[in-house]
């Protein structure tokens, strides 16, 4: 039951002894016992509440700041089929790649033709310039999933997920990726 607000003198003898009053002087009335007793209406929060609280969220800015500075790198999962592909370029401008283990040509791009394979590549190539790391090392090619294909330097660790890019580019380095399969060692190219 709640009664109109008294005079802040009419409530003050009205609360017992120790009892706070609202901020605003209403005193809420309850039934209790056939009795009147004025109560608190303000919320109280327990402390292991606040406490609890305090420490998810501290513990949850620790293990971010934790992954963060140490820089953990996450496991990829292995390739379900992957190449080593060197690049180099012929005296007419051309783009040769062949495969790393066997040493087979496995295309030969023209200046002007696959300008994503070429640009691409030269990514690539610069990220190696900057680091002062030799040209001729070996990239990797590999497709992890059904249609995720990667072309990876282990040199520098850049990594370009090229179904980013769209499928007609990304058949570009599936050719790549095929046609290196279909080689075996010692086979004539």
């Amino acid at each position: 039951m709640i009664r109109p607000a008294l005079p802040r003198a009419a409530a003050q003898s009205a609360v017992p002894r120790g009892a706070a009053l609202p901020r605003d002087g209403r005193v809420v009335y309850s039934q209790i016992d056939d009795g009147l007793e004025a109560h608190d209406d303000r919320i109280h929060i327990p402390v292991w509440a606040l406490v609890g609280c305090f420490l998810l969220v501290a513990g949850t800015i620790a293990l971010a700041a934790g992954a963060r500075l140490t820089r953990q790198p996450h496991p990829a999962p292995p390739p379900r089929e992957a190449v080593l592909l060197r690049f180099t370029q012929a005296p007419d401008d051309a783009l040769v790649i062949r495969n790393a283990a066997t040493a087979q040509p496995i295309a030969r791009i023209a200046p002007t033709a696959d300008t994503f394979l070429r640009a691409t590549m030269r990514i690539l190539f610069a990220a190696r310039a900057r680091a002062g790391i030799a040209r001729d090392l070996p990239f990797q090619l590999a497709l992890y999933g059904p249609d995720r294909l990667v072309i990876a330097d282990p040199a520098t660790h850049e990594r370009i997920d090229l179904r980013a890019f769209g499928p007609a580019n990304a058949k570009q380095f599936a050719t790549l990726l095929r046609n290196a399969e279909t080689l075996k060692p010692g086979e004539p190219s």
